[in-house]
């Protein structure tokens, strides 16, 4: 009876969560209304908006999952956001809001690949044993300590070389040969790939440490983690996204989170307040901080260019042609310089605009247009099955590779969003700085800093996240 009784408590709350966010949704759908509408477009995006909403509510795992971050992007970027700007006739570079043919053929590319995505991870995870490693030792106190040192000779390199608290710097960027820029944006990172790598530790229990060592640790790392990766720190604002969403999933992962709502809560106020806010950092510094307030969320404004993009992205792929998988091989192999490839692409959303005579201002090009004009709609779903396939696995990459699959795990999910939204290039090259960072220094802690134990405490995988 208690138990049934506290379930029936947490239901309620949930459902409370829930009917609040989802009555003040529809509150802003309809808002974005006229008279005059589209009806048929306008049930579209709700049936992409009601779509992702139910199957976030429907989520009972981790508190921050690959299913929670893809219905919160369709949610807002590709159903909220396009609906008030179609309402608005919201024009993005001087360039007009597509016609009613794009919107709609956009629409169903939208509703085809949500559904394949929904299929994937609906279904129950593949039936594999759990890992039982090789890891006969643990880290010790040592270790963890030069761990600690090493991040902080980084943060001195890089406030000594005036790289930390540049905010004038140019993003990341492998189509270019500027390899000190490169050079620059990489080792920015290392302070979260090596807080990520001890929080990974801490986490499978792999740390030779008592508790108070740990805390202190631990507060540690979060420091360092904080100077590294602060909004004035120069990093890229996705880098920067990417950074919190890594750090917070590990800080909670160990925990186990009472009400499942609390994600789409916290994923509401970011949307509506944070997020906007912080766009005070992308043009100002710490001298400025005065003039910071608190702004509640534009959907007309550039940063939910996404539904717009793939509407000019069927247009361009009518008027110029498929791309043959060169958008999408550039993507994969962003880590060739274009001295040796020739042939590299440019960012996709650059091709576009520039196709329509705009000026290029690091628009995003979606996942959905990267497929479609790649290769056309003959090719859209399995290249969709494709990329779905590849999200479930990454999603469980940490059964079969304890440390090493949950670094990977995690800076994938960081990177969901951003590369969801695009372009694809562009977050591929920031998603291969943190895994090849976190790869090449984790194989240096377990080859230098571990500390040998005997046979019988050999590790067993312990699973962060319940996908």
């Amino acid at each position: 009876m208690i138990m049934e009784s506290v379930l029936e408590k947490k239901w309620k709350f949930d459902d409370t969560i829930y009917a609040f966010i989802g009555i003040f949704l529809l509150f802003r759908y309809f808002s974005a209304l006229d008279s005059g509408e589209n009806l048929f477009i306008v049930g579209q995006f709700l049936l992409t908006g009601f779509a992702s909403f139910f199957f976030l509510i429907k989520q009972k795992g981790g508190f921050i999952t690959f299913e929670k971050l893809i219905a919160v992007f369709f949610l807002f970027f590709l159903s909220m956001a396009p609906l008030e700007q179609y309402s608005a006739k919201t024009t993005f570079w001087d360039l007009p809001f597509p016609s009613d043919e794009y919107i709609v053929l956009a629409n169903i590319l939208i509703h085809l690949l949500l559904a394949i995505l929904i299929a994937f991870f609906s279904t129950p995870l593949l039936k594999i044993t759990p890992h039982h490693s090789n890891y006969n030792f643990r880290f010790s106190k040592r270790g963890i300590l030069i761990l600690a040192t090493i991040d902080v000779l980084v943060l001195c390199f890089l406030a000594y070389n005036k790289i930390l608290f540049s905010i004038e710097e140019s993003t990341i960027s492998f189509s270019s040969s500027n390899e000190a820029n490169i050079f620059k944006n990489t080792i920015k990172s290392l302070p979260l790939v090596f807080s990520c790598l001890y929080f990974s530790l801490k986490n499978c229990n792999l740390i030779n440490c008592n508790k108070r060592s740990l805390n202190i640790f631990t507060v540690l790392f979060l420091v360092l983690f904080v100077i590294g990766c602060n909004p004035f720190s120069g990093l890229s604002r996705y880098l920067l996204f990417a950074s919190y969403i890594i750090i917070f999933s590990l800080l909670l992962s160990p925990l186990k989170i009472k009400h499942s709502s609390y994600f789409l809560l916290l994923i509401f106020v970011v949307i509506y307040f944070i997020f906007p806010s912080l766009n005070f950092f992308k043009y100002n510094t710490a001298e400025n901080i005065s003039s910071f307030h608190i702004v509640i969320a534009d959907f007309t404004s550039n940063d939910y260019d996404s539904f717009f993009m793939i509407s000019k992205s069927l247009q361009y792929y009518k008027e110029s042609g498929p791309l043959f998988f060169m958008n999408l091989l550039t993507g994969l192999f962003a880590f060739i310089p274009r001295s040796f490839w020739s042939e590299k692409l440019y960012p996709s959303g650059q091709l576009v605009t520039e196709f329509f005579n705009a000026s290029y201002t690091n628009v995003s090009c979606p996942i959905v247009a990267e497929l479609l004009i790649s290769s056309g709609p003959i090719f859209f779903f399995p290249l969709s099955v494709l990329f779905a396939a590849i999200l479930k696995w990454l999603s469980q990459i940490d059964l079969q590779h304890p440390v090493y699959g949950i670094g990977i795990k995690y800076a994938s999910l960081g990177f969901l969003i951003p590369i969801l939204r695009g372009a694809f290039l562009p977050m591929m090259s920031y998603y291969y700085q943190i895994c090849f960072s976190f790869l090449i220094i984790t194989f240096f802690a377990f080859s230098f800093l571990s500390k040998k134990k005997p046979r019988k405490t050999k590790i067993t995988h312990c699973r962060l996240i319940n996908s």
